[in-house]
């Protein structure tokens, strides 16, 4: 539930139509799109947490408490400490993850958060010329393949291997409720449970080449989840 508090020498609230894109580091924003420009590319952010970045932008470097962040992302109204939290945890994604080389955001104790641009230098919108082309992307013909080859060769690697299903096939169906399979060690023999519910089970054993299965234990018990001995036995 969201409850709107009093106006009273409440700071504006902030609209993204109004900031002139400015830099953090390696990585240029753009506010009025939602927008970070990496060296990796563009990435696009919610609203929400853009506003709370350009809030601790024009804060240069001081610290900005979550009522603050209240005023001026959620316009005074009254809400719970996981909408901030979650665009704080966004913003910590962008500034270690995606745009590493823009900017820093600590959390200070009882005080609310400060973001320090890269380099050490904080940088506030207004203080900054809107929308200059950067020096990285005048670069032409074989010298940007060069530098682009470059960068893709230093921050990625062929993800390893993975398992791709060549085929499948239905190995057991009966009126029965089966769960917990588990293949012997030789691959020879599939072991599951299985019974009309989920408190009265057997164990079974069904051969992987074809046949019937084998109903292995009968008892006053919930036999479930069976597991292989490192023999197979």
């Amino acid at each position: 539930m969201i409850v709107e508090t009093g106006a009273s020498s409440r700071p504006p609230t902030i609209d993204l139509t109004a900031p002139p894109d400015f830099a953090l580091g390696a990585a240029r924003v753009r506010p009025s799109t939602c927008e970070v420009l990496s060296p990796g590319g563009a990435i696009r952010l919610q609203h929400k947490v853009m506003q709370v970045l350009v809030a601790l932008a024009e804060a240069a470097g001081a610290a900005v408490s979550r009522d603050v962040l209240r005023a001026r992302c959620w316009g005074g109204q009254v809400v719970g400490d996981d909408s901030i939290n979650r665009c704080i945890q966004r913003l910590r994604q962008l500034s270690e993850f995606e745009a590493p080389a823009s900017f820093t955001l600590e959390t200070l104790p009882r005080l609310g958060y400060r973001l320090t641009a890269a380099k050490g230098e904080a940088a506030a919108p207004e203080k900054l010329v809107p929308r200059r082309r950067e020096p990285w992307l005048v670069l032409t013909g074989g010298a940007a393949a060069v530098a682009l080859i470059g960068v893709a060769a230093a921050i990625w690697s062929p993800p390893p291997a993975r398992w791709s299903v060549e085929r499948s096939e239905r190995l057991v169906s009966t009126p029965l409720i089966e769960r917990h399979p588990a293949i012997s060690p030789d691959g020879t023999m599939l072991a599951y449970s299985a019974g009309p519910d989920v408190i009265g089970r057997h164990i079974y054993l069904k051969p992987l080449a074809g046949g019937a299965s084998i109903q292995l234990t009968d008892d006053g018990f919930d036999d479930a989840a069976p597991n292989w001995s490192p023999d197979g036995a």
